[in-house]
């Protein structure tokens, strides 16, 4: 049995020196890793069976933070016009509530036909995200007064016939994980909370190029975990009594509010599809390395992906393609954009000679009575028929990936290894067994070994699933049945959260469809048909202030 003094002897020898209460409290955690490595031990590899990394050193040579690398995929607009607006500045007969729950393609068509300005939108949503922040405490930074700069830029241009697609003139919020130049982006964490980036993440760049307005950054858990930062814990706008889950918690809860058109979220194990389940949002998490994470707070690099939050399956396509790309300061991104290509094209072969299919949809007959279906399995797999899907019953297999997480974990603490060795742990808020601080101290003792041969078993995971999810268009089911989550974030298959009606409690509903490397389009094919079943955008929480 391991004691908290033997924590004292191993941290002299690992140079990890913790005091007595932290040596008391790690204790447990370290039993509990000890565990897992006997775990991790008992399933024996063959010597042919590599860890779920990639080395690409010619890849990893660019340290150049402000270089200009992605010039291939901006918009290519001509310059900027300063001629005055002709388009009109009010918003017609819509309430605010009928614009602050519209879709970006409904907002769209509004700035277009001249019944309403970015200018109106963006103090729209600027005076609900105020309004709503001291219930449910969504913001960290307002950007009023260069939202609304941006905005008079957006509709300058369109009235000039400038056009940057589907997301001009609209208004949205960052998770605060996500730099911006000269503006916090504090990671949610109180030791960070003066933080001031010099250059733009790529895809705060990109969303810029495509004529999106930020209006704030969105509250997330300390270092991208759970819902509570440094100001408060970020509810839930359908019950503010409740937290909104994370990390993306203060973008699923200001979407699901009709405080921003959309929002930008992360997920390294869950931070999109949870906040989405809870607050009832569509999360898009995407095949990892489809959108660039260069300028954005890195947890585990293999692990990591960044993909919007909103409230329709196509806005959240939408979104993607503006987002989506390669920068060679993210190697994963430049690796995912050529095989991207390469399966377009295969793709592109394949429907000219057969023609447009109809969706795959595969499902596991053992989920069907499952709680997280909602008791609603016969209408969600009747909906697909309807549509003239092809139901494919698939077994998921039994992969026990939670155990594997623990890679993840180590990343995350080597990434933030400063938090425990400076001793800024203390200046988090979350201080529990569970939250970083102890985390971060207890699987230091984690022997590399076994951080290895968890990558190497994390192959495995990626072939099963892989076997699994590739020839279908979407795999349906509960979202936290059979360790989905986990699996899917181990081998990087994409994601999508759809919402399909509310509890007893009044709560929301919400399914996840899975689907092949690069296949969003069709996953969000299958959410809207989910979608259109269950009518849930006609629901709107109660009046968050």
């Amino acid at each position: 049995m391991i004691e908290a003094e033997d924590l004292g002897t191993a941290g002299r020898v690992l140079g990890v020196l913790l005091s007595e209460s932290e040596r008391a409290q790690a204790v447990g955690a370290v039993s509990e890793n000890a565990a897992l490595c006997a775990r991790l031990r008992a399933r024996r590899l063959g010597s042919d069976v590599p860890p779920a990394t990639v080395f690409a050193p010619w890849l990893l040579s660019c340290d150049d933070a402000s270089g200009d690398r992605d010039a291939n995929r901006r918009s290519g607009v001509a310059g900027r016009s300063g001629a005055a607006s002709g388009v009109s500045a009010g918003v017609g007969e819509r309430s605010a509530d009928d614009v602050g729950f519209a879709s970006i393609g409904e907002l769209g068509r509004w700035l277009r036909d001249g019944s309403i300005t970015s200018v109106a939108l963006t103090e729209i949503y600027l005076d609900r995200l105020r309004r709503a922040d001291c219930r449910l405490h969504t913001t960290v930074t307002f950007l009023d007064q260069a939202a609304l700069d941006s905005a008079a830029t957006a509709d300058r241009e369109l009235a000039n016939g400038i056009d940057r697609g589907p997301l001009h003139g609209i208004p949205y919020g960052l998770k605060d994980i996500v730099d911006t130049a000269g503006v916090a982006t504090t990671w949610g964490a109180a030791p960070y909370r003066d933080r001031v980036p010099e250059h733009d993440a790529y895809v705060t760049r990109a969303l810029s190029d495509a004529g999106a307005v930020l209006i704030a950054k969105l509250s997330c858990g300390a270092l991208a975990y759970g819902d509570i930062w440094f100001g408060a814990k970020t509810r839930n706008p359908w019950n503010p009594e409740r937290g909104s889950s994370g990390s993306s918690a203060g973008s699923a809860a200001a979407t699901a509010a009709g405080l921003v058109a959309f929002s930008i979220g992360s997920e390294t194990y869950g931070s999109i599809v949870s906040p989405s389940m809870e607050c009832g949002t569509v999360g898009l998490r995407p095949t990892v390395g489809t959108v660039p994470r260069t300028g954005v707070m890195a947890l585990s690099t293999t692990f990591d992906k960044i993909g919007p939050i909103t409230r329709t399956c196509d806005d959240a396509l939408v979104v993607l393609a503006a987002i989506s790309g390669d920068d060679s300061r993210d190697p994963e991104s430049v690796l995912s954009t050529a095989e991207r290509e390469s399966r377009a094209a295969v793709l592109s072969r394949a429907a000219a000679l057969a023609g447009e299919r109809g969706l795959v949809i595969g499902y596991d007959e053992r989920d069907l009575s499952d709680d997280g279906y909602h008791g609603l399995s016969d209408e969600v797999l009747t909906a697909f028929d309807r549509a003239g899907a092809t139901l494919r019953p698939v077994s998921f297999p039994a992969l026990d990936p939670e155990d594997l997480m623990c890679a993840m974990i180590v990343d995350a603490a080597s990434h933030q290894q400063a938090v425990t060795l400076d001793h800024l742990d203390d200046e988090l808020v979350w201080q529990d067994d569970r939250a970083w601080p102890n985390t971060f101290r207890a699987i230091r003792f984690l022997p590399a070994f076994d951080y290895v041969h968890a990558q190497r078993l994390r192959t495995l995971i990626v072939r099963e699933v892989a076997r699994v999810l590739e020839p279908l268009d979407a795999f349906i089911g509960p979202t936290f049945a059979r360790g989905l989550v986990a699996a899917t974030n181990l081998s990087g298959h994409p994601a999508l959260v759809v919402p399909i009606g509310l509890s007893t409690e009044g709560l929301p509903q919400a399914i996840s469809l899975c689907g092949r490397w690069f296949g969003e389009a069709r996953l969000v094919a299958a959410g809207r048909v989910v979608e259109q079943a269950f009518g849930y955008r006609r629901l709107r929480p109660p009046a968050a202030w």
